[in-house]
């Protein structure tokens, strides 16, 4: 029997979603590994949800493997394992188990991906990935150089929490969908000192960070603080109470600087990190059939 391709299902590219960049960062670099890989489109979410198979043409979960046998398919969190029973299933767990739709998930028999340890109790697989936007400075104060006349707010999967999600005094709104060029936003960034982040679990805080920007978070749900900071135990931020201070910017920066050199390594061993991935897939897979 020849080695098991492998799919990935993810809905079209969307720059504004981390989870989804990170499927498909994923597809592409299995792809450097096995051209066979295919990625797969899917519309719906949790147990409701069609994959496209061809163009314009969908099908229903449970049919995959009339058109793909003998194929690993990778799939997100959010995607209920109701549906996908009978099938080879390693799932990426790029959030908790329904934290973002009602999902759930057949333990027993699929290989658990997590992004993040505290997404996935018992993973087969860590794979984080580097998400952000900008390039990677060589330390917090060299991305503060230029002039900053401008602060941000930034609400993001958080916004309809607030009858009135705008902009704090002397700073722009950004949300989910404005600026929609990737230029201007980064931009905005560049010239912003301080982010105002009601989302502490978005991609934009660190696409701020990067920029040079002093991260405030405001708003920790669906988590708590105490949560987050298991989370992202080494995620820098300040807080309403000490944005202002002194020792708390300087141990910001600093925690910035260590914050970089982590996001460098999980930059360079990604591509080393997926084909052990590759591997581990198909043996696991292997010895189950």
């Amino acid at each position: 029997m020849s080695e098991s391709m492998i799919a990935v299902l993810a809905p079209p590219l969307d720059t504004k979603s981390g989870g989804i960049v990170c499927l498909h960062k994923l597809y592409t670099e299995l792809r450097f590994i096995d051209p066979r890989t295919k990625l797969l489109l899917y519309k719906g979410i949790g147990n409701q949800f069609l994959v496209e198979v061809s163009e314009s043409k969908f099908v229903v979960p449970e049919e995959l493997n009339n058109y793909f046998p003998n194929t690993i398919f990778i799939v997100p969190e959010v995607l209920c394992g109701s549906r996908l029973m009978g099938l080879r299933i390693a799932r990426y767990y790029l959030n908790k188990l329904g934290a973002v739709a009602p999902a759930k998930a057949d333990v027993k028999t699929e290989f658990a991906i997590t992004f993040n340890t505290a997404y996935c109790p018992k993973p087969f697989f860590y794979l984080p990935q580097f998400l952000g936007k900008p390039e990677i400075p060589d330390s917090f104060r060299s991305a503060i150089q230029s002039s900053k006349p401008i602060n941000c707010t930034y609400y993001g999967k958080n916004a309809g929490r607030y009858e009135n999600a705008i902009a704090l005094p002397s700073s722009i709104l950004i949300t989910r969908s404005w600026p929609e060029n990737p230029d201007h936003y980064l931009e905005l960034l560049r010239l912003s000192e301080y982010f105002f982040s009601f989302d502490s679990v978005s991609s934009s805080n660190s696409d701020a960070l990067l920029l040079g920007n002093k991260v405030v978070l405001l708003d920790f749900h669906p988590n708590t603080e105490s949560i987050f900071n298991k989370i992202a135990p080494e995620q820098p931020y300040l807080t309403a109470e000490n944005y202002a201070s002194p020792e708390a910017l300087e141990q910001y920066v600093e925690k910035c600087d260590q914050w970089l050199q982590g996001l460098r390594e999980t930059k360079n061993n990604f591509d080393i990190l997926v084909e052990i991935l590759h591997e581990s897939l198909t043996k696991f897979f292997r010895s189950r059939t």
